[in-house]
């Protein structure tokens, strides 16, 4: 069977639905593991993202192993224009309980999350564009809803991609929720940018951008003519890095920089080397 998928690209239309139709239609695998790690660091680590006075971190101590358990039923099919479907559960590791089930291909792709609240997600792709719908809810006292929805198109080495992201939860205390016309706090962000990479010596260089735009929606007060608004300053975001071999092992170089319009720049760096033994 490996060896006649291997050799599928070679087959004509009608091989290719003859195979197709002597192999079984899906296959079904389940996987169950348990993990245990420690939840303290005996070393030295080397900060991320930013480049302090000390670029270590104070040493801590081995605690006690924190124990997680994953399990998870996968059902795939031996055709990939068919839609394939699983389900994983995982718990433990110090995060909270969580559960995902799935059914589609890459063409459309429904998934339900349940992790501190629900999420559902929409995604698709054909071709060069990808496409995505998400709604995460948290009912409770405050109702948080988050929803975000964008797509991508890629050309060449690079991809352009736009997102939005819509949040809102309820922001008065319930006592003083009368006196209010709209009790709720509403973010909206749009992000737009691109990204890719190419090879360079003997690694790969990649480098991106975007440009971000935050609305804020304040509650409403009774009597109030209209929500009170406020638009976050804008900010362009830069980064780029070359990871490759060099010598005895493997360098990685990293630089971002944000810039807030009107505001201050902020460059962070980062340098890693790891041996290869």
């Amino acid at each position: 069977m490996a060896e006649d998928q291997e050799n599928l690209g070679t087959l004509n239309a009608r091989e290719y639905l003859l195979y197709y139709s002597k192999a079984p239609p899906y296959s079904i695998s389940a996987r169950a593991s348990t993990t245990r790690s420690p939840s303290g660091i005996a070393s030295l680590v080397p900060q991320k993202g930013r480049l302090p006075d000390s670029p270590f971190l104070p040493v801590r101590q081995f605690s006690d192993l924190a124990t997680g358990f994953r399990a998870g039923l996968n059902v795939a099919p031996t055709n990939p224009a068919l839609p394939g479907a699983a389900v994983s559960v995982e718990a433990g590791d110090g995060k909270p309980p969580a559960a995902t089930a799935s059914v589609g291909n890459e063409l459309l792709n429904y998934e339900r999350r349940y992790e501190n609240g629900v999420t559902d997600t929409v995604s698709g792709k054909a071709g060069p564009f990808s496409a995505f719908y998400s709604k995460f809810g948290q009912p409770g006292d405050q109702n948080f809803e988050q929803t975000r929805f964008g797509g991508a198109v890629g050309i060449g080495p690079a991809q352009f991609y736009g997102q939005r992201t819509r949040s809102r939860e309820d922001a008065v205390d319930p006592r003083y929720a009368q006196f209010f016309q709209n009790t709720g706090f509403d973010q909206e962000t749009d992000t737009f940018g691109a990204l890719g990479s190419v090879p360079l010596g003997r690694g790969t260089l990649r480098g991106g951008i975007n440009r971000q735009s935050v609305t804020n929606e304040y509650p409403q007060p009774i009597g109030q003519d209209a929500r009170p608004m406020a638009q976050d300053q804008n900010e362009t975001n830069y980064w780029a890095g070359w990871q490759g071999p060099a010598g005895p092992g493997y360098l990685d170089l990293h630089g971002t920089l944000r810039d807030v319009h009107g505001g201050d720049s902020e460059f962070k760096g980062r340098l890693g080397y790891k041996l290869r033994f």
